[in-house]
């Protein structure tokens, strides 16, 4: 048997659980990470794949192939067992707040509504602690290029990636310290200056200019170091720093002030509450949708959803990653892609009323965002 080994620190609070919540001492749940090593074993392998097919149709359907053929498929008839089995050890021994704890405002604004509540506080627990991965196959089944390309998503995982509630917002990120093949120690980068080295060699594999039709590394993608020079914790101080930048005017949570470059978007919006018909699309849209607006001075809410989908992630990921060495930095990583369906829009509601909108999303929005907070580039 050949096995892949990783071990992984959790560097911020991760929510998790379904039917019953995770609590200290518990192990975390293996789909959890298997999903997530697959979101990025698909992501890092969409353009290799994609080059080699005359359309997004068939590359889907080679990528779908591979995919299952390593990790398995449960698809009817055409299942498969996978050649690659994970195994997970490691216990959540840390809390790092408690159920009904209250927050500082950058993080309940990280987590939103279902998360937390402004007079109850958070509805999970927030933990930490190690998670190691082994990766186990029989030795002649796999392909080098496979191999390489597992060994790429556990790096990924664990330099860019998250798990559980709000992932995609920074909280359960998941730091690599160690990863070995066959108990022989593979290079993991060490320092922001190798990571940036790392990022640009999966770049240079990516030179497809189309939008992926889902969340994939492409030639657009872009990644940055974030300098948050600030006494608090940087998770913290990431929220802290997202709240100003959207907020139109106050926030409903702690009264903090907004930049207002988003006023238009809320005027636009209240006209579906005043009797009128808003024109555009909200522009902040683009960092994810549901993407609702709550108006304090007359305590009414505005939906805005995708047209005929439930919701749409952000295609910005933040991930707080710590070094092996206890250094700790912000990053944050935009995988534009294909953002609704073709002909799909936006639906805006209001107590019955409802008007849907084109939408087509302002990458230079969130590039904004990331101007707003100093980020150096990592990819270029």
């Amino acid at each position: 048997m050949k096995e892949f080994k990783a071990c992984y620190k959790v560097s911020s609070p991760l929510i998790a659980g379904g039917h019953e919540k995770l609590q200290k001492g518990d192990s975390v749940r293996p789909p959890a990470i298997k999903g997530a090593l697959r979101f990025w074993w698909r992501a890092l392998n969409w353009s290799p794949i994609r080059r080699l097919h005359a359309n997004d149709k068939d590359a889907l359907k080679a990528l779908h192939r591979e995919e299952s053929d390593l990790f398995g498929s449960a698809a009817g008839q055409t299942g498969k067992q996978a050649k690659v089995l994970l195994r997970l050890t490691g216990v959540l021994d840390c809390e790092e707040f408690p159920v009904k704890q209250e927050l500082d405002p950058g993080l309940a604004y990280l987590l939103g509504q279902g998360m937390y509540r402004r007079k109850g506080g958070t509805e999970r627990p927030g933990l930490s602690g190690y998670v190691i991965v082994k990766c186990v196959w029989r030795e002649g089944t796999l392909t080098e290029h496979q191999i390489s390309s597992i060994q790429q998503a556990l790096l990924a995982l664990g330099l860019l990636g998250s798990i559980g509630a709000r992932a995609r917002k920074g909280f359960g990120s998941l730091s690599i310290q160690h990863l070995t093949l066959d108990g022989n120690e593979l290079p993991c980068p060490q320092t922001p200056e190798q990571l940036s080295q790392w990022l640009q060699g999966i770049s240079a594999k990516c030179d497809n200019d189309l939008l992926p039709p889902f969340t994939a590394w492409s030639s657009k993608t872009r990644c940055w170091a974030l300098p948050l020079n600030s006494n608090m914790p940087l998770l913290e101080e990431y929220g802290k720093q997202m709240m100003t930048y959207r907020l139109s005017d106050k926030s409903a949570n702690g009264g903090a002030s907004g930049l207002g470059l988003f006023k238009n978007d809320a005027r636009e919006l209240r006209q579906l509450i005043e009797g009128g018909s808003p024109k555009s699309a909200p522009r902040r849209a683009v960092f994810g949708l549901p993407n609702n607006v709550y108006y304090i001075d007359i305590k009414e809410n505005v939906e805005v959803n995708p047209e005929k989908h439930e919701r749409r992630a952000s295609p910005l990921l933040a991930h707080l990653h710590e070094f092996p060495d206890g250094k700790r930095q912000m990053i944050a990583t935009l995988l534009p892609a294909v953002f609704l369906p073709e002909s799909a829009g936006i639906k805006i509601k209001h107590k019955g009323k409802c008007k849907n909108l084109p939408f087509t999303p302002e990458w230079k929005v969130i590039e904004a965002f990331i101007q707003h907070c100093n980020g150096k580039e990592l990819t270029a």
